[in-house]
């Protein structure tokens, strides 16, 4: 038996013993429901691994949300659904279904695959008896606008070129500017809304996750500020930054720009 085989049974084996009625109480306690939290984190931190360039924190990620699979399997066992078992072999199962051209020796080109994939992806969901839709799955706002607009692309409601999108963020800015002195809140908030929906929109449409490009907008805001007070201290060390004047911290921030551009920080 391979020693990922064994590691991995033995990853089941702790989790029997945790949810045993003589284990640990919080273990024993947790639902599907209540462990959704979790599963949200450990996503969340495995993409910041992954970001950070970290194979080693990435590998310690990467088994905080197997985990969390193993978890949420043990959970439907003790409710008479399904195993980690029935999980592996639904993955094995759908995995070989959608590699015809591996498992069955077609040949086949890349834009084919892609089309291959979403058709099979299709005929899969046609016969649940359910419907994974956004009307009724609560997922992360940016990843429900991003499904939403998938399902728009998926029946041919989608914008032709990225000029368009960019013309439409555009067009939910001027709304927001005709209104951003008007009292009513619920208003700017509809606009504020319709504008980082369609930002979203940009980023699907480019192929890009919007989560990855907040996350280093983040950190080069986060820089660059840094590096301005760093900058700021040096030059008028006696006043402390927060009283100075906006137009002088502006001067900082630029020099903190040209500092960052020229040394590739």
């Amino acid at each position: 038996m391979n020693g990922y085989t064994n590691e991995f049974n033995r990853l089941i084996d702790i989790m029997e013993r945790l949810r045993q009625p003589d284990g640990c109480p919080w273990d024993r306690e947790q639902t599907h429901m209540s462990l959704i939290k979790y599963l949200r984190e450990e996503s969340f931190e495995v993409i910041e691994a992954i970001l950070a360039n970290n194979p080693k924190l990435l590998c310690e990620e990467l088994g905080d949300l197997i985990l969390q699979v193993v978890f949420h399997a043990n959970v439907a066992k003790d409710n008479g659904n399904f195993d980690i078992e029935d999980v592996l072999k639904t993955i094995n199962h759908k995995l070989i279904t959608r590699h015809p051209h591996v498992f069955d020796e077609a040949h086949i080109q890349t834009q084919e695959l892609d089309e291959q994939w979403e058709s099979i992806k299709k005929k899969e969901k046609s016969k649940c008896s359910y419907k994974t839709t956004p009307d009724n799955i609560n997922f992360d706002p940016w990843l429900e606008a991003e499904k939403i607009q998938l399902k728009a692309q998926d029946e041919s409601f989608d914008w032709e070129n990225v000029e368009d999108v960019v013309k439409k963020i555009k067009e939910e800015c001027d709304e927001f500017l005709e209104l951003k002195n008007s009292s009513d809140r619920n208003k700017l908030a509809e606009e504020t809304g319709d504008i980082l929906f369609s930002t979203i929109n940009l980023c699907r449409f480019i192929k890009m996750d919007p989560s990855g490009l907040i996350k280093n907008a983040n950190k080069k805001f986060l820089t660059r500020y840094n590096k301005m007070k760093e900058i700021a201290g040096i030059e008028e060390p006696n006043i402390k930054f927060k009283k100075l004047p906006l137009d002088t911290k502006e001067k900082y921030w630029v020099k903190a720009k040209e500092f960052i551009k020229k040394n590739s920080i």
